[in-house]
């Protein structure tokens, strides 16, 4: 940001459950950034789900560029940040699975986008505007332009063209599954002298899991969401150095160093955000049950068991496996027993997996007739979302042009922001004026 920019605060209440307008409230909050006051909006929504927008303006890569272009607006999605956001906290206040399965079920991305045609209209005068998607944030545009599309001058999206052909969280995870554990693989391609370390911390792991207080207990499985991070531009990297030092000096590598269990700690925001767990297979979901997919799908895989793996060095499709595999975005729920804060939504997010009439998303009819700009990056080695899957939502979307990248990773847009978001910005802006 320069000093000429200007920041306005936005807070303005909205229904909880939009069929019932006259019920519970609750805030939303956003904060709009201009440069130049005539220019037109554009939106970021944040990846997640469960992910409050970047507060931070000298953080954000991509800001400065935009503002040259846009107003930006950054929202806190519902459920995240100042828009009444959900943490521990909300098992205290309501300790009833039942009703918190009303509640939470409130903040998919239909409600989201009920939400921004509030802010829309009561701060923007009702004048059309932009969407930049990331991730999730493009799941989130994508049901934009099948519900209102006539609200927006172009679309752009990072990395968050959604699997709608599959609408289903089991077939999803059949493709995402095999991506994390084929990703697993080139990391001990890449670092062989982490394969024997990494089966070693499993193994004093599944003999004895380390206590964490309040924060529940690191188990092997708990450990091997560090996978999560092999996804991102120096994920590779980080997790090996996060692995330079395990044991406790002298130990003969028998005991693990707090402080390694502490950085291992840190890697992973599910228990401050715990919506990403609760409702993260349920944004695959179409009038049907997500049924834990990414368990399922890993135990049939059987390449993700620790305990089994630190005997054999076959995969059960009998390759060979070179280690541990480490586990990617795979909700699972074990993770509600491990996690500690995580622990009193474990009832509710049973229910949530067992839940089988979430609304549709996605109108195919009305993406087929689509006559809003869309400009698309798909990252070909995307570890979270599928390539395959964008690339056939991209060409089911009338007008979404796709940029086909093959070598960055899925947080293109922070690694490289204004790189990224300029020749979008570019190709929207010329079709849409």
């Amino acid at each position: 940001m320069l000093n000429t920019d200007t920041m306005r605060d936005i807070s303005i209440s909205v229904p909880l459950d939009y069929s019932q307008p006259e019920g519970q409230q609750i805030n939303l909050y956003a904060r709009e950034i201009t440069r130049n006051p005539q220019a037109p909006v554009c939106v970021f929504l944040q990846g997640g789900p469960g992910f409050e927008a970047p507060k931070d303006p000298d953080s954000i890569s991509w800001l400065d560029f935009m503002l040259d272009h846009f107003r930006v607006v950054l929202m806190d999605q519902r459920g995240t940040g100042r828009s009444h956001g959900i943490g521990p906290e909300l098992c205290q206040s309501m300790p009833e699975p039942e009703d918190q399965l009303r509640y939470i079920s409130q903040f998919r991305a239909d409600n989201i986008v009920r939400d921004l045609e509030q802010l829309r209209g009561r701060e923007f005068g009702g004048a059309k505007w932009y969407l930049l998607g990331q991730s999730f944030g493009g799941f989130i545009s994508c049901h934009y332009l099948s519900v209102q599309p006539e609200a927006l001058a172009g679309v752009m999206i990072c990395g968050g063209l959604p699997p709608m052909l599959l609408a289903d969280a089991p077939a999803t995870y059949d493709l995402l599954v095999k991506t994390v554990f084929e990703r697993s693989q080139a990391y001990y391609r890449t670092y062989p002298e982490d394969i024997a370390k990494v089966k070693r911390i499993v193994e004093l792991l599944e003999a004895t899991p380390y206590p964490l207080g309040r924060d529940g207990v690191m188990t092997a499985r708990r450990f091997l969401d560090l996978g999560m991070l092999l996804g991102t531009t120096s994920g590779f990297s980080k997790v090996h150095a996060l692995l330079d030092n395990p044991f406790v000096a002298g130990s003969g590598e028998t005991q693990l160093r707090y402080g390694f269990i502490e950085h291992i700690r840190q890697q992973a925001s599910y228990e401050t955000n715990p919506l990403y767990v609760l409702l993260h297979e349920a944004i695959y979901c179409e009038q049907n049950a997500s049924n834990w997919a990414a368990e399922d799908t890993m135990q049939r895989h059987g390449g993700f068991d620790p305990a089994r793996l630190l005997n054999e060095s076959e995969s059960p499709t009998g390759e060979a496996q070179l280690g541990v595999s480490f586990y990617g975005e795979t909700v699972r729920p074990d993770m509600l027993e491990d996690y500690g804060q995580l622990r009193g939504f474990k009832a509710v997010a049973e229910l949530l997996a067992a839940k089988d009439d979430w609304p549709k998303l996605y109108d195919l009819e009305q993406l087929e007739k689509n006559t809003v700009p869309v400009e698309c990056i798909v990252f070909e080695q995307d570890y979270y979302v599928d390539k395959g899957e964008s690339l056939k939502t991209a060409a089911a979307i009338n007008g979404a042009n796709v940029w086909l990248h093959p070598e960055w990773q899925h947080d293109g847009i922070r690694a490289h922001g204004r790189d990224v978001v300029e020749p979008l910005v570019e190709r929207v802006l010329s079709r849409s004026r």
